[in-house]
């Protein structure tokens, strides 16, 4: 009787092959990079929130500082009311007050009607981030 042969059978792994690897590497660089895009969505997105929320307060101040000042009923068309003390302006923001007389129908006048409209705008590094906009009456 012949030796027995066994049938051959298939080699066993031992490891994973290089491109095993290289696909494995290259979702978990695929998965790395979306994730550090969101994480910089992210960011910019509290960066700008910030911003916002400092040039709304700023705005803001700004607005009621105009309103506490006396009103002023010889500027037609444009009275020039002062700005905020720069020391309470952060840095790399402007604010800008435009004024203009306003008739009961909410028109410009170039007299004085006892109505005025205030717009205050908040720049951050030369670029428009917010505008708000009130009256000053005259009492």
């Amino acid at each position: 009787m012949p030796p027995y042969i066994s049938p051959k059978t298939p080699p066993q792994h031992n490891g994973t092959t290089l491109i095993e690897t290289i696909v494995a590497l290259s979702i978990l660089a695929a998965v790395s990079l979306a994730s550090l895009m969101g994480l910089n969505t992210l960011y910019n997105a509290l960066t700008i929130s910030e911003r916002r929320a400092t040039a709304e307060s700023l705005a803001k101040s700004q607005l009621e500082d105009v309103k506490r000042q006396p009103y002023i009923e010889d500027g037609c068309p444009s009275p020039q009311y002062q700005l905020l003390d720069p020391s309470q302006i952060p840095t790399g923001y402007g604010v800008t007050i435009s004024t203009t007389c306003i008739d009961g129908n909410g028109n410009e006048a170039s007299q004085d009607k006892g109505l005025q409209k205030v717009t205050v705008s908040v720049r951050y590094q030369d670029r428009d981030i917010l505008q708000v906009s009130g009256y000053k009456v005259k009492e």
